[in-house]
């Protein structure tokens, strides 16, 4: 869960890193290139949710459900933060109330 609270500063981060790289691969390139380059770029740009996990010694999985549970069930965070539960168990629960 705390991984969560630096996520925005980290995203921030890795979309300016994104802008840098897509606007240096950009300079002096033919569109059909920069089309490319574009492409290529996507599927190699940086998960802002990975950077959280490696601080925090998690998967980037977890933090992607801590980021969904502090949105769509907040009551449950203290709880996660306090050690009563897990992200996985909050997660597992959530998904099995969908299902009824």
């Amino acid at each position: 869960m705390l991984a969560t609270e630096m996520l925005p500063e980290l995203e921030k981060e890795a979309k300016k890193r994104q802008s840098e790289s897509a606007k240096a691969q950009h300079d002096g390139k033919r569109f059909s290139s920069c089309v490319q380059d574009c492409t290529q770029l996507e599927q190699k740009k940086h998960c802002a949710s990975a950077d959280a996990a490696t601080v925090f010694g998690v998967g980037s999985r977890t933090v992607a459900a801590a980021k969904k549970i502090k949105k769509e069930a907040p009551e449950k965070v203290d709880d996660i933060i306090k050690g009563k539960t897990t992200v996985d168990a909050v997660e597992t629960e959530q998904e099995g109330a969908i299902l009824h």
